[in-house]
């Protein structure tokens, strides 16, 4: 992330914290529903919406932007299906936003040249050729390697991120060995997605709960010894700790009230508003197209829980509540990703 968004980040949270005033500061959109695989964890292809006209994102990109946006994300769906997308990157450039892209890879070499305006991406991978391609498809492996091979030619920042099943917990070293040859970091979270995004059959990829905070714990160890973990010491923590993995959500009530809705929100391919993208059920949600981005956000409510599962909404969490350690470790990946060989 850029020296400047972090800095608006930081000036916005504390204002939010000394005054109440609240700014979109971290936007997701999801571009489309639609996707070129099948993972067996997610079913969000199954919605089927394709998304928003160019015209009412751009327009949807000028409101978020004046509304204090500093970071906006692109997810799915596939958005690399979106033949707009470098268009929609380049606009939020021209405001001043930076951007990261949630992608499978498939569609990244071939689209990488409208791309030079993004700053960041992120690809999913499940681990070694086996355990990926049995989540996917055969030749899955081979496209998001094609796509990890062509990001660091370009040497545009990125991630991997890798959901822990009970399939995939013995490549972690693997997973980390190619974050250090191609000069990325490589992201886990674990299985959290609620219904209507999770697919049905999600319960039987659940690892055995200490088998996963074995593996949370070697994470942390090998974050401690530096290699190229992108996951916060405080979210493995979190995670490690966390007592129940079948409950994605937690309402005790003694744990900080959760900024989603107040500093981060989701949008997704209809232009529905939602605080995040853990609570897509909301019976009457604002829309950011048809209400306009202000209106809709004036009168969106928070969602009822203080934490969850997410790695990507504790770690804006940490960050956004101004916690030593997530600031820190904010500042770390500031440094540059080392040159693949």
């Amino acid at each position: 992330m850029k020296t400047s968004t972090l800095l608006r980040f930081g000036h916005v949270a504390a204002r939010y914290h000394l005054t109440g005033q609240r700014a979109p500061l971290n936007t997701m959109i999801a571009l489309t529903d639609q996707c070129n695989a099948r993972c067996a964890y997610c079913d969000i292809p199954a919605r089927g919406r394709p998304g928003l006209e160019s015209k009412a994102l751009l327009r949807l990109i000028d409101e978020l932007a004046e509304a204090g946006c500093a970071r906006l994300g692109f997810w799915g769906g596939e958005p690399l299906l979106r033949p707009d997308l470098g268009a929609l990157i380049d606009h939020a450039h021209a405001r001043g936003l930076w951007t990261s892209l949630d992608t499978n890879g498939y569609l990244f070499p071939k689209r990488a040249q409208e791309l030079q305006n993004l700053d960041h991406v992120v690809f999913s991978l499940d681990g070694s050729r086996t355990n990926h391609e049995l989540n996917r498809e055969a030749g899955a492996y081979d496209k998001v390697m094609a796509a990890i091979q062509c990001a660091a030619e370009m040497k545009k920042p990125f991630w991997t991120l890798t959901v822990l099943t009970r399939h995939n917990l013995g490549d972690v070293g693997m997973i980390l060995d190619l974050a250090e040859l191609t000069g990325g970091r490589a992201a886990f979270q674990v299985l959290h997605h609620p219904p209507g995004v999770a697919s049905t059959g999600v319960g039987s990829l659940a690892p055995e709960p200490e088998a996963l905070r074995d593996a949370l714990r070697a994470l942390l160890a090998a974050k401690d010894a530096g290699r190229p973990v992108a996951v916060s010491r405080g979210t493995l923590h979190h995670l490690i700790t966390w007592p129940d993995y079948s409950q994605r959500c937690s309402y005790t009530p003694s744990r900080p009230r959760c900024l989603a809705g107040e500093l981060w929100v989701n949008i997704d391919p209809e232009g529905q508003l939602f605080a995040c993208s853990l609570w897509p059920d909301h019976k009457s949600p604002p829309n950011a197209v048809t209400e306009g981005f202000a209106a809709a956000f004036e009168r969106l409510t928070a969602p009822p829980c203080r934490a969850c599962l997410a790695t990507c909404f504790t770690e804006v969490q940490g960050l956004f509540s101004l916690q030593p350690a997530a600031l820190k470790e904010a500042l770390v990946n500031l440094l540059p990703q080392r040159s693949a060989p």
